[in-house]
């Protein structure tokens, strides 16, 4: 369970993030805000292209935001400079979508975990905190010196997993990490990721097209549009009470089992450009509820528990 009582882990404010494209911009961040507490997740759903990607590299500070603030605990990170920025970078990791592509053929497990230390400085026994990591994520200590082509991909992206925790990170960013995997598989690494934050207390970024998964591990749930959030909420609230038309289609078209889960809720229309992006309510150009007032930018909706949506006619 997350620690309400202790300050966030991360906290960004405004990031506004845009991208040149020929002689026309493209914001792939507009005004977006997310705070994470320590030991909490927080998933991050919405369609291809809305910016998920874009803010995890923001937070991870391999790109800079245009505008806005990126603050872990009280620190700025895009502040520091040397030595105070590399010993940051420890803080936050990631654990990457594809297993195969995420691991170096040519190195042995033990090389891949211990990857990290070449530049953050190695542990006193090295080997011993290898065989340690190993077995933390479910993986047998002899495994250290097998290949990555010797493991299955449920395997391999357990050696992920153990390299983003090599460095005992506060924050890891975990972008699809499940996506490639087989369900039974898929199952197994989601309960791993959650044995290791009730024992380390790790907080993690949960990026996911699957709302299934996301409704499994997520403790909130930020809902993303065009580059926009437009509802954020604890998990079952936005799940069970959507108040953005967008999340409610969202969760329409998730898979069920249930027959007497409602009507599918059909959208019309493209997503609109990003390059172009409508005035005001960004979804407004396939919404089912828009008015004339969609134009303007949408006022915030607050419901209970911190659940908020952006819309002028809220559900």
């Amino acid at each position: 369970m997350p620690d309400v009582l202790a300050p966030p882990v991360l906290t960004a404010a405004g990031l506004r993030k845009t991208f040149r494209v020929g002689r026309r911009q493209l914001t792939a961040l507009d005004g977006v805000d997310l705070t994470i507490g320590r030991g909490e997740t927080v998933g991050l759903v919405g369609e291809s292209g809305c910016g998920k990607s874009t803010l995890a590299r923001v937070l991870l500070m391999l790109a800079r935001p245009d505008a806005g603030t990126v603050r872990f605990g009280d620190v700025d990170p895009f502040a520091l400079r040397g030595r105070e920025l590399l010993a940051w970078r420890r803080r936050v990791q990631m654990v990457f979508q594809d297993p195969y592509a995420s691991l170096n053929e040519r190195m042995t497990a033990a090389e891949l975990i211990g990857e990290p230390w070449r530049t953050h400085g190695a542990p006193a026994d090295r080997s011993g905190r290898v065989r340690e990591l190993l077995e933390l994520v479910g993986l047998r200590a002899g495994d250290a010196d097998r290949y990555p082509g010797e493991f299955s991909g449920g395997q391999r992206q357990r050696i992920g997993i153990a390299r983003a925790l090599a460095l005992n990170p506060d924050l890891i960013v975990c972008d699809e990490p499940v996506s490639a995997l087989d369900l039974s598989v898929q199952a197994q690494v989601l309960n791993l990721l959650a044995e290791l934050q009730r024992e380390l207390g790790v907080s993690y970024l949960f990026i996911s097209h699957d709302l299934s998964v996301v409704r499994h591990v997520a403790d909130r749930v930020s809902v993303m549009y065009l580059g926009k959030v437009v509802e954020e909420g604890p998990t079952e609230e936005v799940f069970d009470r959507p108040v953005h038309p967008y999340t409610a289609a969202l969760m329409s078209a998730a898979p069920t089992l249930s027959p007497a889960s409602g009507e599918r809720i059909l959208l019309r229309g493209e997503i609109p450009s990003p390059l172009d992006p409508p005035s005001g309510c960004r979804f407004r150009t396939r919404c089912w509820q828009a008015t004339e007032v969609c134009a303007s930018p949408p006022p915030v909706v607050s419901g209970e528990d911190g659940h908020v949506g952006l819309c002028h006619h809220p559900l």
